[in-house]
């Protein structure tokens, strides 16, 4: 009854069908069967064997060029030249006698003066020393220069003096002078001059104290000295007075 319903056609589709799936399945196993073998071929390890070479050493630098001679250039040395000169007639020389000295002429004497004395001096005066001295004084002494004139003393300021001081003490004053200007204050200004051997021989007043000048001159000349100096000097100096 189910054979008698069963078409052909589908039965002929079933079968194709089964073929193809057996067809596509041995495809499948062949593959399978080889491919694995080159897997596993594949999968095997590789013994790598790494030589190490090592490199040739680098060729060595060339040598240095070799070195320039030094050429020192040649002198040339001149030679002098020898000129022959012709020889001089050189004359003979002739000496000269010398001249003899013509005789002075004598003094013819002169006519004795009006005072003169035998050994004296022409120019000379009469009643003069016989040896003495043109121009010089009856009663003289030979060798003698006069009277010297005194030398000037020389201005200097009073901090180029200060460096000799010896001795400076201050002068007194009077008690009349004190008792008078008690509680004041006075300025005084002198010229103190300081001879060759140190010692004050004139004090001046510039600027005077009344009443107090005479007692300052004394003191200053007795109670200064200084170091002996070259030539006289004077300087100023300048005395505060203040009486309590």
């Amino acid at each position: 009854m189910f054979a008698q319903q069963t078409d052909p056609h589908s039965s002929r589709i079933l079968g194709f069908a089964a073929f193809s799936v057996a067809v596509h399945v041995g495809v499948v196993a062949a593959l399978v069967l080889f491919v694995k073998p080159m897997v596993l071929e594949t999968e095997e390890p590789i013994d790598v064997v790494l030589n190490l070479v090592k490199a040739p050493p680098p060729p060595p630098p060339p040598p240095p060029p070799p070195a320039a001679r030094k050429t020192t250039p040649r002198t040339e040395v001149k030679k002098p030249k020898t000129e022959l000169r012709q020889p001089v007639e050189v004359k003979p020389v002739v000496e000269q006698k010398p001249l003899e000295p013509e005789p002075e002429p004598e003094p013819e004497p002169s006519a004795p003066e009006e005072g003169g004395v035998e050994g004296g001096v022409e120019g000379g005066v009469a009643g003069g020393v016989v040896g003495g001295v043109v121009g010089g004084v009856v009663g003289g002494t030979v060798g003698g220069t006069g009277p010297a004139e005194p030398v000037k003393p020389k201005n200097v300021p009073p901090f180029v003096i200060q460096r000799d001081v010896v001795r400076q003490t201050a002068p007194r004053l009077s008690e009349v002078f004190k008792q008078s200007h008690r509680g004041q204050t006075m300025q005084g200004i002198y010229k103190v001059c300081v001879a060759t051997n140190g010692s004050v021989y004139e004090v001046t007043p510039v600027k005077s104290v009344p009443g107090a000048d005479e007692d300052i001159i004394q003191g200053l000349k007795v109670g200064w000295e200084y170091k002996p100096q070259k030539v006289p000097v004077c300087f100023l100096y300048n005395i505060p007075i203040t009486i309590q």
